[in-house]
């Protein structure tokens, strides 16, 4: 099968602080293939950084959001059918801010 790159990845970083002393965010965003706009559904989103590895899925708008993410750089890598695997390493994730991501 063909493999095309994911060329289009859309992260949003909205943080929120947590009572004590870490502070947690919400990492979202959109996969889609930049040279069709169609977003990929059932794309497999995989979170690596200073915590333990979370993966998650996107829905049928091509959507995933991960919570309670800590504070730091994380590596994010995507994975779809038909498409090659994408890596964006050193996403930042800080307090109160966000975060707009595109290779």
């Amino acid at each position: 099968m063909f493999l095309r790159t994911i060329i289009s990845f859309v992260l949003l970083g909205m943080m929120s602080a947590v009572w004590g002393q870490n502070l947690t965010g919400t990492l979202r965003g959109r996969i889609f293939d930049r040279s069709t706009q169609q977003v990929i559904e059932r794309a497999k989103v995989i979170l690596a950084g200073n915590q333990a590895e979370q993966t998650v899925f996107t829905d049928a708008k091509g959507d995933f959001r991960f919570e309670d993410v800590l504070v730091g750089r994380h590596n994010i890598q995507v994975e779809a059918e038909g498409y090659q695997k994408f890596v964006h390493e050193d996403v930042l994730v800080t307090s109160y801010r966000d975060v707009v991501l595109e290779p």
